[in-house]
């Protein structure tokens, strides 16, 4: 007699209901202990006893979570696209205005 049958499990009886497999018990002791993944990352990656490229690895996987990408805009003042010499008198204002106005914040925050 075949050990497998065509159409048939090789396990019939399948896995016991509510067993977990040994990663999913780590990640619910660690819940239950309060460490979330992000902590754990964050941990390992200040560990001064790890070696470097686990140290890094860690950082890599936690940097999206502590430090989102920044999205691509299009700029789209459209007097920033004309050359000088083509702007009229009422844009260049508002060209310098603006520039006064940046200028005095980052005095301010100085």
């Amino acid at each position: 007699m075949a050990r497998f049958q065509p159409g048939r499990s090789g396990n019939p009886a399948g896995r016991p209901r509510g067993l977990t497999d040994r990663r999913s018990r780590h990640v619910q002791d660690a819940a239950a202990a309060g460490v979330t993944p992000l902590d754990y990352l964050l941990a390992v990656m200040r560990d001064e006893q790890q070696d470097v490229q686990t140290r890094m690895d860690a950082a890599k996987a936690a940097a999206p979570f502590v430090h989102p990408r920044l999205s691509a805009i299009e700029y789209t003042d459209a007097a920033q696209r004309k050359p000088v010499e083509e702007m009229t008198d009422e844009e260049l204002m508002r060209v310098a205005k603006l520039g006064t106005e940046e200028r005095a914040l980052k005095m301010e925050s100085h």
